[in-house]
């Protein structure tokens, strides 16, 4: 669609007419954005991109903005529609889409940002091909290939809570242009050394992955090198243990009260800070004894059986959001057993020790597949867990790739959703008089499955969702207890913990373990998982 077209088209085609919001802001006279309403005449099938092109040929030409190819190949295009980074030439025009620029990114005026200050991390590692001689015949990997479809529209930039707040980390677009050199054959410099320090700074919050236009799955190709990475470098004591929660598990059960009150005291955290450089101001979680087991003799009312994946959380630290996850199956008639084959292999991942974890994607797997040929659903509570086995297992380990095996993954939140669609879920909920807020984890953001449980908690009568976060905690699983990475990780989750203490709630629901100790840590605030309200409205 070229300049003029919307015009032309008026007295050929039915029109629509749409209001937009799109933010108006000039850094040199304005104190700050503001959300302007323009009303454009809509076409079928009409982009976003055109209706920009519209409102700034036939109302206002002092809108600025960005655009290139108009077919999805530039990526220049890109600003956040209603909220997330997306491709305005690829992105269907609709009513009251609110329009504003990238996050992260100086704005020039209105939509458009500053690109150039991206050029100097590119200089400063010298990113450009360095063979003395290109082969003939270069056979690239498919990382490479998968690498090459970026457009460098920077969504990922948008979305990345590190690249906001550290100054010496290039983000996730930088990232990509070393992985690029680094899996090319015809490079020389393998780049390895400026990819270390560059994975030390990334949280693997997989944000990067979720508006991608070419779906490069950038933290997967990360994750590979991240194992390269430790092949070459030892592993301390400290992340030997971080990496092993289902042993340390095991270990301080026995004795859980006892160690719950050790590690209280200040003195001890002063000593485990010195001995195991991890930061005394951090949360620590408790641990519980005992198994999480279903009940028996449960009437069963649907043709639906579950295997709940007990992660090592659930196992050792919060054994009541397992059990409150069974109940609420069981009571809904579904033939419900749990699931606990050990760990996911999640915090090997974040380590880079990938020969570990790939010992325990194949080990989970086998026990996974035999639940689904018995017709088993798969469904897990952590969001950490359910995201390892619908995306690392697949990409890093050859594990679980079939369709029809991934089709019956579940996060826990969307499976009692489908299955209130289905009419199915027993929604005589009695009246619960309360204000509450709810965060929504990255790793649950990376599912691309929406916020199902605020749709679920929606359905609690009284219950008043006063509040949703979409802000990263910054825990980012085991960085926010590592003493050299406690600082960017309360950078990074302070702004979520400020807004949570200005909306004054006692409670904040959270499909993450993670996100909940940073909140009640850093924010003061209780929180839980959301599981654990719908139990309580359960009559």
């Amino acid at each position: 669609m070229t300049h003029g077209t919307w015009g032309k088209m008026k007295g050929t085609r039915q029109m629509d007419e749409y209001t937009i919001r799109i933010s108006r802001f000039n850094p040199e006279v304005d104190d700050g954005p503001t959300l302007k309403e323009y009303t454009v005449s809509h076409v079928d099938q009409g982009s976003v991109i055109a209706a920009l092109i519209y409102v700034y040929e036939e109302i206002d030409s002092t809108l600025l903005f960005s655009y290139g190819c108009r077919y999805k190949l530039c990526g220049k295009c890109a600003i956040k529609i209603n909220g997330q980074p997306g491709l305005a030439c690829e992105t269907t025009l609709e009513d009251r889409m609110t329009l504003e620029p990238l996050d992260n990114l100086p704005v020039i005026r209105d939509l458009a940002v500053d690109r150039s200050g991206l050029l100097e991390p590119l200089r400063k590692y010298g990113l450009v091909y360095s063979a003395d001689h290109e082969p003939e015949v270069a056979l690239q990997p498919p990382e490479f290939s998968q690498l090459m479809r970026c457009n460098e529209c920077l969504s990922c930039l948008s979305n990345c809570p590190a690249y906001k707040e550290e100054i010496d980390y290039g983000g996730p677009f930088f990232g990509v242009k070393l992985a690029e050199l680094y899996y090319d054959v015809r490079d020389g410099k393998k780049q390895l050394k400026h990819l270390e320090s560059f994975l030390d700074q990334c949280i693997q919050c997989r944000q990067c992955d979720v508006n991608c236009p070419w779906d490069v799955n950038f933290s997967e190709i990360s994750s590979k090198i991240k194992g390269e990475v430790f092949k070459h470098k030892g592993v301390s004591v400290r992340d030997w243990l971080m990496s092993r929660p289902h042993l340390v598990g095991h270990l301080v059960s026995s004795v859980s009260s006892f160690f719950n009150s050790l590690v209280k005291k200040k003195s001890v955290r002063k000593i485990i800070d010195v001995l195991l450089r991890i930061d005394e101001r951090a949360p620590f979680p408790e641990y519980h004894p005992g198994k999480v087991l279903p009940r028996e003799g449960i009437e069963r009312t649907t043709k639906r059986k579950v295997a709940y994946f007990v992660g090592c959380f659930d196992r050792f630290n919060d054994p009541d959001t397992a059990k409150n996850s069974l109940f609420v199956l069981e009571a809904n008639g579904v033939e419900a057993t749990a699931f606990d084959p050990g760990c996911c292999g999640a915090p090997f991942i974040g380590l880079g020790d990938l020969e570990s974890a790939r010992n325990r994607a194949i080990a989970v797997s086998r026990e996974l597949r035999k639940l689904i040929h018995q017709g088993y659903d798969i469904v897990a509570s952590c969001t950490t867990c359910g995201a390892v086995m619908k995306y690392e297992y697949p990409f890093l380990f050859d594990q679980l790739k079939e369709e029809e095996v991934q089709s019956r993954i579940y996060n826990l939140g969307d499976y009692l959703w489908q299955m209130h669609k289905a009419g199915e879920l027993n929604t005589d909920y009695k009246k619960i008089k309360r204000r509450v807020g709810y965060q929504s984890p990255c790793h649950l953001k990376a599912q691309k499955i929406g916020a199902p449980f605020v749709d679920l908690l929606q359905l609690i009568p009284g219950l008043e969702l006063a509040a949703t976060f979409d802000k990263c905690c910054g825990m980012a699983g085991t960085m926010g207890f590592k003493k050299e990475r406690y600082e960017l990780s309360q950078r990074i989750g302070n702004p979520l913990s400020d807004e949570i203490r200005g909306k004054k709630l006692d409670l904040i629901l959270s499909d993450c373990a993670s996100c909940q100790m940073k909140i009640k840590n850093d924010a003061k605030v209780d929180s839980v998982h959301p599981i654990t309200m719908v139990r309580q409205a359960m009559r």
